[in-house]
C-alpha cells in the first residue's frame, strides 16, 4: 500500500504566505482523519518550479540550471561558538587531525579545524537553502551523504593511505559525487559540502586513521 507523506502544491509565482498557512491547516486537518494511507507526518508543500532545476530545465530541453544560492563566509565568532557548545566533537576531531602528516603542530591543527569548522557551518546553510528550494534534491544530497558515510566507516579499518592523502581524496571523490548526482549545484557550493562533510565524518568518527604500529 502506497503511503503519502508529502502532497507538492506547484503555483507559477510562490509569494503567497496566506497560501502557505492554508495548505499547514490542510494538511493539519488530514493527518487528523488517521488515514491509513496517509503518513503521520503528512505535509502540502507549495512550490514554483524554481524547485525542480533538473526537471524544469529538461522539459525546456536546455542543460542542467545551477541553483541560485548564497554562500556567506562563517565568521570568526560563529567558529568560536560552534567550537564552544560542541567541545567532544571538537576533541575528536584535534584527536585524527594529530594523526595527519602535514598538522603536526597544534597551531596547524587549530588553523585547520577552524577552517573546517567554517566549512561546517557554511554547508549547513546551504543545505538548508536547498531544503527550502527544493526538498527531492536535499534529500538526494542526505542520501548521497550518508552511503558514503558507510563506505568511509569499512573503509577506515582497510586503509593504508597516508592520512594527509586519505583526507584529500575523500573530500575530492564526495565533491565529484555530488558533480556527477545532484548536477545542479555551484561548484562553490560543491566544495563547502565536500569539507563539511568530512567535519562531520570526522566528529562522529565514520573518518578514521589506525595510528601506526597499533595491534
Amino acid at each position: 500500500q502506497t503511503i503519502l507523506k508529502r502532497w507538492l502544491f506547484i503555483i507559477p509565482d510562490h509569494d503567497n504566505k496566506q497560501l502557505i498557512e492554508f495548505a499547514n491547516k490542510k494538511a493539519c486537518e488530514v493527518r487528523e482523519k488517521s488515514l491509513p494511507y496517509i503518513c503521520p507526518d503528512f505535509e502540502i508543500q507549495v512550490h514554483d518550479d524554481g524547485a525542480f532545476p533538473a526537471a524544469r530545465a529538461k522539459l525546456l530541453g536546455v542543460t542542467d540550471v545551477q541553483l541560485q544560492l548564497d554562500v556567506p563566509e562563517a565568521g570568526v565568532t560563529q567558529v568560536q561558538d560552534w567550537a564552544s557548545e560542541n567541545d567532544s566533537l571538537v576533541r575528536t576531531i584535534d584527536g585524527k587531525l594529530a594523526r595527519v602528516s602535514t598538522l603536526k603542530s597544534k597551531e596547524r591543527r587549530q588553523e585547520f579545524r577552524n577552517l573546517l569548522v567554517a566549512r561546517a557551518i557554511e554547508g549547513q546553510n546551504i543545505l538548508e537553502q536547498v531544503r527550502k528550494i527544493s526538498p527531492d534534491l536535499y534529500e538526494r544530497v542526505i542520501e548521497l551523504k550518508a552511503a558514503r558515510a558507510v563506505t568511509l566507516q569499512m573503509e577506515s579499518y582497510m586503509s593504508t593511505v597516508d592520512p594527509a592523502d586519505r583526507l584529500t581524496s575523500v573530500v575530492a571523490d564526495y565533491v565529484a559525487t555530488l558533480h556527477a548526482q545532484v548536477k545542479v549545484l555551484p561548484m562553490g557550493a560543491e566544495n563547502v559540502l565536500g569539507y563539511e562533510a568530512v567535519c562531520d565524518w570526522l566528529a562522529l568518527c565514520n573518518l578514521d586513521f589506525p595510528e601506526v604500529g597499533h595491534a
